[in-house]
């Protein structure tokens, strides 16, 4: 199969970062709906509504929960998005959508 490479573009403005859990290395950056790999600057995956979906073969890489991605078949999680500080209402490392939400709510 033939990966779609992409350019660095003036204009194009990666919204986020996936990093590995395990690890905490770079995996891939996002643009719009789509992550590309940093290892090869090909289109990975693709964000479809909070499921994270191979490119190549349309299978599901994971499932989100907030800011972490989670492994389909062992729950495990095994990636974090982190937003620049520019992403207005977003929360570093990890902060679930869940604690947002109870934060809000404590008075």
């Amino acid at each position: 199969m033939v990966f779609d490479r992409v350019p660095d573009e003036p204009g194009s403005v990666t919204q986020c970062w996936l990093y590995r859990c395990e690890d905490r290395s770079p995996v891939a950056f996002g643009r719009g709906d789509e992550f590309i790999r940093c290892a090869d600057h090909t289109r990975w995956a693709r964000l479809c509504g909070d499921r994270l979906l191979s490119v190549e073969s349309g299978e599901c890489l994971g499932y989100r929960v907030g800011d972490v991605f989670y492994d389909p078949v062992t729950h495990q999680p095994i990636y974090y998005q982190r937003f620049p500080a520019s992403v207005p209402n977003r929360r570093p490392f990890g902060r679930t959508t869940l604690m947002m939400a109870t934060e809000r709510a404590s008075p």
